[in-house]
């Protein structure tokens, strides 16, 4: 209903018709089978992709926090256990997405879970951070991630602007 209901926003704003990408399968690309979901892990209202052949998820928003260790390393890593830990990931999700702590997030786990149920995913590439590549690392993550929407539903909301000081302090 809701898509309907867009659909028909935009196409009475514009007055010219539409066709929207929706989560599904789409064209596939030479050998490669791309499927466009919609995850609800993100700041911005955007589609993850999975390639079936490659088993790659990208991820637009999420999970962009594993740096490069130098300018001309590979973006492609197998992140260690100091790394990629439940209180790394439950960090970058509280800075990321404020908005997770102090709610239930059981839906936003069930959807994760939804994204990664009958699909293979050997690397995750996020927007911005490096390729998390295998797939022992990738299901790592998730669980951690799991672990971190639980965590963060038990902690107090913070103010975004806690600590913040606008006033520049004069020398």
């Amino acid at each position: 209903m809701g898509d309907a209901s867009f659909d028909e926003q935009i196409k009475t704003l514009v007055d010219t018709p539409f066709d929207f990408l929706k989560p599904g399968p789409l064209e596939d690309i030479g050998r490669l089978e791309l499927e466009m979901l919609r995850g609800a892990l993100m700041v911005l209202p955007t589609f993850w992709f999975y390639e079936k052949t490659t088993r790659t998820l990208f991820t637009s928003d999420c999970w962009g926090f594993l740096p490069k260790g130098a300018a001309d390393a590979s973006p492609l890593r197998t992140p260690t256990d100091d790394e990629l830990s439940s209180t790394w990931v439950e960090r970058f999700l509280s800075k990321k997405f404020d908005w997770l702590a102090s709610i239930d997030n059981a839906p936003l786990a069930a959807d994760l879970q939804a994204v990664f149920a009958g699909r293979v995913v050997d690397r995750i590439c996020p927007t911005s951070g490096c390729i998390i590549e295998g797939r022992t690392a990738v299901e790592r993550l998730v669980g951690q991630t799991l672990d971190a929407l639980k965590a963060l539903a038990k902690r107090p909301r913070q103010s975004v602007l806690e600590g913040w000081n606008y006033r520049p302090k004069r020398t």
